[in-house]
């Protein structure tokens, strides 16, 4: 008897659910609903045989002699949901594969010791490393919305709905379908930040990665940022998502740490210099504004080298460090000058 593949099975799947479907004249959600059902039915039934109520007396510590057959019913439900949507069984371990370099990297952060005493970069994303106003006005141009969206050659606004005067509702459906579609996978570098922060990798720094995008509304959201910052050799420590959460987690970090921070976001910039965090500005028409002579904000020079940028960063570290040290010494002789 030939063995089976995934292949196989899933043709078996995909027979037998046509056959089914023939003589039941349902919808795709009601297939959907009774799939969802099914499997909740069958994962009930896995839990009966896992023998699971602590509180008897007597309890079986072996599994019941069904485990393969519940489990095969699983299988072949959740099989019956990737066809119903459409998905082939490439698709399938495709975002299982996805999905398990996500579970990796984050159990990764969770069981990474705590940082302390080292030269750590709070890096965002969006505007800094990654062109996202170039990325999706070109996806705009070259999508329908082109003839609704009409683009303003003057980007001078952090919002591109205000900036190019958009109806706020037709943006967010092109803004929607930019993410679903990922979008995010396609985003134009920007090279001299991301050598910078590359060339501080090597020097040991710490490389924290903090995004505003919508991961939780849409969930590729996590693999197309992680798969970018692979396919562009961007070594990073940890990614997060969320706003002003890096603030407060730079914050905590600058108890035991050196931290850096490079943003382009006005009001986050602002946030970070209250809270004594030094700022790299990546400049744009929308964070001109910054009121000058805060020490704790820096510009980059877009016209300057990437080594040039990572040279400066270091330098901070080591003002800082030498900073400390004086610190400390001026600590030590004023306590001698006491005693004598």
């Amino acid at each position: 008897m030939k063995e089976l593949n995934l292949s196989d099975i899933w043709k078996q799947q995909e027979d037998y659910n046509h056959l089914i479907k023939s003589e039941h004249n349902m919808t795709g959600s009601e297939w959907m609903i009774n799939y969802i059902l099914g499997t909740m039915t069958e994962l009930t039934e896995l839990l009966d045989e896992t023998n699971w109520r602590t509180h008897r007396v007597k309890r079986i510590t072996e599994f019941g002699p069904n485990i393969a057959d519940e489990l095969a019913d699983i299988t072949k439900y959740v099989f019956s949901m990737w066809q119903l949507m459409g998905y082939t069984e490439h698709d399938m371990l495709s975002a299982v594969g996805e999905k398990s370099k996500i579970l990796y990297q984050l159990l990764s952060q969770e069981m990474r010791p705590q940082v302390t005493g080292r030269n750590v970069i709070m890096l965002d994303l969006d505007g800094v490393i990654a062109d996202f106003r170039k990325g999706f006005l070109n996806w705009v141009s070259d999508s329908p919305w082109k003839d609704i969206l009409t683009i303003n050659p003057d980007q001078i606004g952090l919002h591109l709905d205000i900036n190019n005067r958009w109806d706020y509702q037709a943006y967010n459906q092109a803004k929607i379908q930019f993410e679903q579609e990922g979008g995010y996978h396609n985003l134009p570098l920007i090279e001299q930040v991301a050598q910078a922060v590359s060339t501080l990798y090597r020097l040991n720094w710490y490389v924290i990665v903090y995004t505003a995008r919508p991961y939780t509304t849409y969930k590729r959201i996590w693999a197309d940022t992680w798969t970018w910052l692979h396919n562009h050799s961007l070594h990073v420590h940890e990614l997060h998502f969320g706003y002003d959460s890096r603030v407060v987690a730079a914050s905590v970090l600058g108890e035991n740490n050196f931290v850096v921070a490079i943003e382009d976001d006005p009001t986050l910039i602002t946030r970070y210099a209250g809270c004594k965090i030094p700022v790299m500005i990546y400049p744009q028409p929308y964070n001109q504004v910054i009121p000058a002579g805060n020490e704790q904000i820096y510009y980059i020079d877009p016209d300057e080298q990437y080594w040039h940028i990572s040279g400066f960063i270091d330098k901070l570290s080591r003002r800082k460090s030498d900073n400390a040290i004086r610190s400390t010494e001026t600590t030590t002789n004023g306590a001698t000058d006491a005693q004598s």
